[in-house]
């Protein structure tokens, strides 16, 4: 009854059916591992991708954090441009205000005093301590429809179009008759 299992012809086939059977594995596995590798490439070219938009977020974030670090600075052709603008418009006083204990602020506004001097102006500078909140940026306070407009408003044009954004503030001293400029701290 078993005999046909120990004939040559059985053997033969059944070692031909294996062999098949190695082969459609082996070329499984070459095409699984084939499909694997493109999929593998795929997922670290996506991986670089990404890898690279982040390092160009932190880039931008560095020379973002670079430029708040670096003091204010009063350019050649900022001053140029000043004395373009300002030829035309009334002089007077105009008192900066820097805050203590901050070299940025006292450096900027010694420099804006400098060119401020420069092109007429009678420039007194103090300073103040803040206890509470530092305010940031350039701020000019003025008297309510006061002499003071006279050399605010065009001021304030002259510093804005070289690039410095001046914020108009009321002054609490409504007499008074120049301007004021609070040099606070960098934005």
């Amino acid at each position: 009854m078993f005999n046909w299992w120990n004939s040559i012809d059985t053997v033969s086939s059944l070692n031909a059916i294996f062999q098949w059977l190695i082969l459609v594995v082996s070329v499984l596995v070459l095409v699984f591992s084939s499909r694997l590798s493109t999929l593998q490439d795929r997922d670290i070219a996506n991986n670089k991708q990404i890898l690279e938009q982040r390092i160009t977020q932190a880039k931008v974030a560095t020379d973002l954090l670079n430029e708040k670090l670096k003091p204010r600075l009063i350019s050649q052709e900022q001053r140029n441009q000043f004395s373009e603008l300002s030829k035309d418009i009334p002089k007077g006083f105009v008192i900066i205000t820097t805050i203590t204990a901050n070299s940025e602020s006292l450096n900027f506004g010694s420099q804006l005093a400098d060119m401020l001097k420069d092109n007429g102006y009678t420039v007194e500078i103090k300073q103040i301590l803040f206890i509470d909140s530092v305010p940031s940026g350039i701020k000019m306070s003025k008297g309510l429809e006061s002499k003071a407009d006279l050399y605010t408003i065009p001021l304030k044009h002259c510093m804005d179009n070289i690039g410095f954004n001046v914020e108009i503030i009321d002054s609490v001293d409504k007499e008074k008759q120049f301007p004021e400029l609070l040099i606070g701290q960098k934005e």
